[in-house]
């Protein structure tokens, strides 16, 4: 897991270890309180093949997700850095501005 500062939003990304889905989370301006509002999820490699068959074609995406970190420099775009244990990886993601609510703020 790890929370940072992007673009004006204060963003919580959370792994599902296992799973190796990525999911992102705003969370809100309450100074008491900030409430987390999903935004969205992703999910890397392969879907419907066998585990053996993905792994044969490198496609098994980022399987027992051990680290993840938010990284930021002046000049290159944010990126997020996975390390999973499972695929034995290190995967790189750049981290884009979607859609956000305007009613909501997320």
């Amino acid at each position: 897991m790890d929370v940072a500062e992007f673009e004006g939003k204060t963003v919580l990304f959370v792994a599902g270890g296992s799973s190796g889905i990525l999911y992102v989370y705003v969370l809100s301006e309450d100074a008491l309180c900030p409430q987390p509002y999903f935004h969205s999820l992703y999910r890397a490699g392969g879907k419907y093949s066998s585990w053996q068959a993905l792994y044969d074609t490198e496609q098994m995406g980022d399987i027992g997700i051990t680290d993840v970190r938010f990284l930021e420099d002046i000049d290159l775009i944010p990126v997020l850095v996975v390390a999973s244990s499972t695929s034995n990886s290190v995967s790189i993601y750049s981290v884009e501005e979607g859609p956000f609510d305007v009613e909501t703020g997320i």
